[in-house]
């Protein structure tokens, strides 16, 4: 119904369980329609009592089955008047209880209190004071926190490879090594004109977090076929114009440039697809001066094939 918030009882950032009044509201229609409850209430009263009478009437043969079931119709009738207002009023915001207390102390009024249809965070009054929302309008939004989602803006590429079911883990710019995991529920099909990027959907898996709404990090989706990789420290990696070497330690004052192949990996690593084993150790500080000093004997035969120790 159209309404306008005489006085909010909640602030945003609290808890509130379902039930609890949030806002104090007035409406001329419901004052019109609590009216209308307690006539039909009324009429159901005397129906009710009348088809008593008429139940015994029937009993002692005095009317006739026909006339017993046409006051039966009006007493359902009359039934459902008052059914279909009582949940014209709850549709509004009133509960079971208000309503028991209209009917009982025969008040009519014309505020009401707007209640949370569930335990939740209020997030956000939208209604301000004095203001007049139109019927359908929402006047506040609940949220609950341990139900989070978590969307991840991808290429088109990268969409391609997305599937729901599949493992996103998170980790927000501040916690880079507290990730929170989720399971893919949602995968966009249409990408934004602008950014052609497209968006993933992720549902929080466990309620033992600590996301904010808002916050925003970096995600990973683990695919079908991921399989261990070899990562290299970027600033170990040198280009010798015709490949990509790094060099490896071969004894603690021996160190040997090696080609590799190199693909794109995560944050300050390339992933190395050949060249190179797990567990051999490399160069980092220092790959750039090594590079420099044998540049101007063999470094580029190695590069080419040869294999020069320094």
């Amino acid at each position: 119904v159209p309404a306008l918030v005489s006085r909010w009882l909640a602030s945003p950032g609290v808890a509130v369980t379902e039930g609890d009044v949030l806002a104090i509201l007035q409406s001329p229609e419901v004052a019109s329609l609590e009216a209308r409850l307690l006539s039909a209430y009324a009429a159901d009263e005397i129906q009710q009592k009348e088809t008593a009478r008429f139940q015994a009437l029937r009993d002692r043969k005095l009317i006739s089955d026909a006339e017993f079931e046409r006051h039966s119709a009006l007493a359902e009738q009359s039934r459902a008047e008052y059914i279909s207002l009582r949940g014209l009023l709850k549709s509004a915001g009133l509960n079971e209880a208000d309503l028991d207390d209209i009917i009982e102390h025969r008040k009519v009024t014309n505020q009401f209190g707007l209640r949370a249809p569930a335990s939740g965070l209020l997030v956000e009054r939208i209604a301000q004071v004095g203001e007049l929302l139109d019927a359908g309008r929402a006047f506040a939004m609940l949220a609950d926190p341990t139900a989070m989602w978590i969307e991840a803006h991808l290429t088109e590429q990268q969409l391609r490879e997305v599937e729901i079911g599949q493992t996103l883990t998170f980790a927000s710019d501040g916690r880079g090594l507290d990730r929170v995991g989720g399971a893919i529920i949602w995968v966009s099909r249409v990408l934004d004109p602008h950014t052609r990027t497209g968006t993933v959907r992720a549902r929080v898996v466990g309620p033992a977090h600590h996301l904010q709404a808002g916050e925003f990090g970096r995600a990973h989706i683990m695919s079908q076929d991921e399989h261990e990789v070899v990562l290299v420290p970027r600033d170990a990696v040198q280009w010798e114009g015709c490949c990509n070497v790094v060099f490896v330690r071969e004894t603690p004052d021996r160190y040997r440039p090696r080609k590799v192949d190199l693909l794109d990996g995560d944050g300050g690593y390339y992933q190395v697809t050949g060249g190179l084993h797990a567990g051999e150790e490399v160069v980092v500080n220092g790959a750039f001066l090594l590079k420099t000093e044998l540049k101007k004997t063999s470094i580029g035969a190695g590069c080419c094939g040869l294999e020069p120790a320094g």
